[in-house]
């Protein structure tokens, strides 16, 4: 067996694929990318370095051709060392073991190289066939006919399960008694399978459902007021073989919620001429049960004065001549009350091009509009290349009193954090751009056009150090980062659109920066990674996507299957567009483009580019807007959607913004798609919970007390 295979046992011994926030840490025994320091966690107080900068017994690493230097302070505590001169990866392990041995440290870990591999694509490119749901590198479970199955589970049932505890979430309880008879074989678990019409297709979950188990709560692909038929099997084990018992009869349950909020479709205000008008809900949105509005009317010193209506306006009796009524509206059924609000659309000229946002597979984000298009109270951090001037980005970024873009550039170590050169492909311009584009009438238009844009330059075009990662997210957060001025505006939110080439594994270090930000209600997303066609393309591998807690993000293309490139597995924890150009589908075609770019993501750009017939980076040229694809488009899609959460509710934390909100609101990944068969096959090429989904997340945040 080799090494990448044995390296795989492990993996799947020690467990990989829990939930977001607890991803266990595989410690590197393997890695592509070069060790260039350590970085290490001080105690209080502490100090390890002597009078000339170097390490206090490194002397014992000469032998070896090592010389370790005082590096930075990171904030925190920890502090990184640089290796004089290049250093292989065991000697870097020799290094290593000596400096956990010294008592001043906590923990230590390598400082490795950081290349851009999940870094955007800005021409389409073939990128060959992609893995599908066949096994491949997968732990399907072996299903044997050496055996009789099972006898049908006995007494199903599906009743509504709502609760006032979570009243926006459509909830079906489904309980059953287990089958009478096993065949002489052992009960190890039961299959669910689901079916929107009545069985004609099914859908199997892949949720374990344990053998101890007699009930089941499903939250996933629910839609309220609408039939989901249920059915399942006993899964019955003689040694390794298991085998598929007999399905039970169809039984269906159709849940219900309260009603989404009802939105306004003329100004909210009134008059004793004039009254307000909204949308009339429909289908899900009035929760499955009758909808009754109530719209109150008030002004200052004046009665409050009501009234009701199952239509779309209703005539408020007694409002005094010539005064102007602020207005309010709710809906109601017979699981509760919401208020509605007034309505948000785009008319950025480029808007029509952004598929990624309201195509059937896009984020739905006009739905979460209705709820707000983000406060400038919520700061959201752009850990990347740095930043160019754009006029869809100027005034949204924070500033100086001089106007120049407030942040930090940890490359140079100065507080400007422009991009200087093309290297970058101008990436930390154009994730910026998904994020928080301005509602202006021009160009493109954000996810979150409300919030404010943090700028921290953490790589350089040619890449980055995981301790400058570290800094720049420890900076970002609010903590104090020696030798940097103190951050005035720290993020609730922080984008990692970024990493590693090869296999990487997640260090301490990282790990507890991610940890420590969890605990200060930080919530940080990262980009899977790119390298989806490569061997070592699950999601495990590429840091730090592999930290956490994070939210990592896999990426789909306008078909919603997974992109051709974008890495998979059990710590994709949602997918969301990211674009693939080699599979457009019936992606907008930009004619500007001579197709150039369908199927990818239209964002801000600059046109500088390097020199005809010369390596030579540009400086930054005119502001443009241009297509890029890749994780690193993905992951900024389900930041904007977490900045609208901060938004509507501020005090909401990391572990509900996932669990609680982002991943009982996806849109399924389309039957038949590489994602959809994955996911039915406990394949280990998935891709996440489903497809990011804004509006329904925003309604789910609505609804929280």
């Amino acid at each position: 067996m080799g090494l990448f295979a044995s390296l795989l046992v492990v993996i799947g011994a020690l467990g990989l694929g829990q939930p977001v926030l607890a991803k266990p840490l595989v410690k590197a025994t393997l890695t592509n990318d070069d060790p260039v320091g350590l970085i290490v966690h001080l105690r209080s107080g502490a100090s390890i370095f002597g009078s000339d900068g170097r390490v206090i017994g490194s002397a014992d690493l000469a032998p070896l051709g090592i010389e370790i230097r005082n590096g930075k302070a990171l904030g925190a505590g920890f502090h990184s060392m640089s290796f004089i001169g290049p250093v292989t990866e065991s000697n870097a392990q020799a290094a290593l073991s000596l400096i956990e041995n010294n008592s001043a440290v906590t923990s230590a870990a390598i400082d490795r190289l950081i290349l851009p591999e999940a870094w955007g694509h800005r021409a389409p490119r073939a990128m060959g066939q992609s893995f599908i749901g066949d096994g491949t590198g997968s732990s399907t479970r072996t299903y044997s006919t050496a055996f009789k199955g099972a006898s049908a589970v006995r007494g199903l049932k599906v009743a509504d399960a709502w609760s006032p505890k979570n009243p926006a979430l459509a909830q079906l309880k489904v309980s059953w008694t287990k089958p009478l008879n096993l065949n002489g074989a052992v009960l190890s678990g039961y299959r669910v399978q689901t079916s929107t019409d009545g069985g004609t297709t099914q859908t199997t979950l892949t949720t374990f459902v344990s053998a101890k188990q007699t009930n089941l709560a499903l939250t996933q692909g629910l839609t309220a007021g609408s039939a989901l038929s249920i059915r399942m099997a006993a899964l019955t084990k003689v040694g390794s073989a298991v085998r598929i018992g007999t399905y039970s009869a169809w039984v269906s349950g159709i849940p219900t919620t309260v009603p989404n909020p009802p939105t306004f479709n003329t100004p909210p205000t009134a008059t004793n001429a004039a009254m307000p008008s909204w949308d009339l809900l429909t289908g899900a949105d009035t929760g499955g049960l009758p909808v009754i509005y109530t719209l109150t009317a008030t002004a200052p010193g004046q009665p409050v004065v009501t009234c009701s209506t199952k239509l779309t306006s209703c005539a408020l009796v007694g409002l005094a001549q010539g005064i102007v009524y602020a207005t309010t509206l709710q809906a109601s059924n017979a699981r509760g009350s919401v208020l509605g609000v007034t309505g948000f659309s785009a008319k950025d000229p480029l808007y029509s091009k952004q598929w990624a946002l309201n195509s059937p597979f896009g984020i739905n984000v006009e739905s979460a509009w209705q709820h707000t298009h983000g406060n400038n109270s919520v700061t959201v951090a752009v850990v990347d290349s740095g930043i160019t001037s754009h006029p869809d980005l100027d005034g949204q970024e924070w500033r100086n009193p001089d106007g120049s873009v407030y942040g930090y550039d940890f490359i140079d170590n100065d507080p400007n954090p422009a991009d200087p050169n093309s290297l970058s492909d101008w990436h930390g311009t154009h994730v910026s751009g998904i994020i928080a584009a301005a509602a202006n009438n021009i160009g493109v238009v954000g996810v979150a056009p409300g919030v404010k844009l943090l700028e921290v330059r953490g790589l350089s075009g040619s890449g980055g150090t995981s301790s400058g990662l570290i800094a720049s997210l420890n900076w970002a957060a609010g903590i104090d980062v020696p030798n940097a001025p103190k951050n005035a505006h720290p993020a609730q939110v922080i984008n990692l659109s970024l990493g590693s080439e090869g296999i990487t594994r997640c260090d301490s270090l990282t790990q507890a920066v991610m940890k420590n930000l969890y605990a200060l209600n930080v919530t940080v997303i990262t980009a899977a990674g790119n390298e989806g066609l490569k061997p070592w393309g699950d999601a495990t591998n590429s840091y730090p996507g592999n930290c956490s807690p994070t939210i990592n993000v896999g990426a789909t293309g306008f078909t919603g299957d997974r992109a051709s490139y974008s890495d998979y597995g059990l710590y994709v924890d949602i997918s969301a567009p990211g674009g693939d150009a080699e599979k457009p589908g019936g992606a907008p075609v930009d004619q500007t483009k001579l197709g150039d770019g369908t199927g990818m993501i239209l964002s801000t750009y600059n046109s500088g580019t390097p020199a005809a017939n010369s390596s030579t980076p540009a400086g930054p040229a005119d502001a443009v807007y241009d297509y890029l694809e890749g994780t690193s488009m993905a992951a900024p899609m389900v930041t904007g959607v977490v900045a609208l959460i901060y938004s509507l509710k501020p005090t909401v934390t990391p572990h509900q913004i996932f669990f609680d909100l982002l991943k009982p609101s996806v849109t399924p990944f389309p039957n038949g798609s590489t994602c959809a068969v994955a996911a039915a096959n406990n394949s280990a090429v998935t891709c996440g919970a489903g497809i990011l989904n804004a509006g329904n997340a925003l309604d789910l945040t609505a609804k929280l007390p």
